[in-house]
């Protein structure tokens, strides 16, 4: 007998919460023609996968890129001053008549390159003895340098490119100005010029 009010329902079959009564199956595996029956359309409809394998490769890199892009450009700023600190540095150093200061900030190195304009130059002791032999060594012959139109590119975070414009004042009154290129790595003890190519 089934009671007053209760549905009846196919043999062997608890209803849409429960499994089937043989053996304990769940209602997955039911046969077809009772899952269409008893499923339910919002709880049984398939879920949307969220596993990253199964995302767009460029919606991960391009959320990847929005990650990282504050910290680039952190990078890049503080790499832009240190190397525009470099070029002050030496700057300093030569309107003050101070050769060895000016030197500090190139790698000491023999592997240093440096370009004139009708020159190349290896070794930092090389380098040394060239700006000694046409400059001197002190503000009565060095004069006064000026850098201009400076541009700072980083090329990674231990290393940048820089190049701008030049220009010395001799105390004589003669005026020397040209053009420079310069790459500079990151040490342990700072950033130092690694190649100079002026004319």
């Amino acid at each position: 007998m089934v009671a007053a009010g209760k549905r009846p329902q196919p043999s062997g079959v608890r209803g849409v919460e429960g499994g089937l009564t043989g053996g304990g199956a769940v209602l997955k595996n039911a046969p077809r023609h009772h899952r269409l029956f008893f499923s339910h359309p919002i709880r049984d409809a398939p879920r949307p996968c969220y596993h990253p394998s199964a995302m767009n490769p460029r919606r991960l890199l391009l959320l990847f890129c929005l990650f990282l892009l504050p910290l680039g450009a952190q990078t890049a700023e503080t790499q832009t001053a240190a190397v525009r600190h470099v070029l002050d540095l030496q700057r300093d150093a030569w309107n003050r008549g101070d050769l060895a200061a000016f030197m500090q900030t190139y790698w000491h190195s023999p592997d240093l390159v440096f370009f004139g304009s009708k020159d190349e130059i290896r070794g930092w002791q090389a380098a040394m003895d060239r700006y000694r032999r046409v400059y001197g060594s002190d503000k009565a012959h060095m004069g006064h340098l000026e850098f201009t139109g400076l541009t700072v590119v980083p090329l990674g975070k231990d290393a940048a490119t820089c190049w701008g414009h030049w220009r010395l004042t001799l105390p004589e009154g003669t005026k020397k100005e040209g053009l420079f290129t310069l790459i500079l790595r990151h040490f342990p003890k700072g950033w130092r010029i690694i190649h100079d190519h002026s004319s």
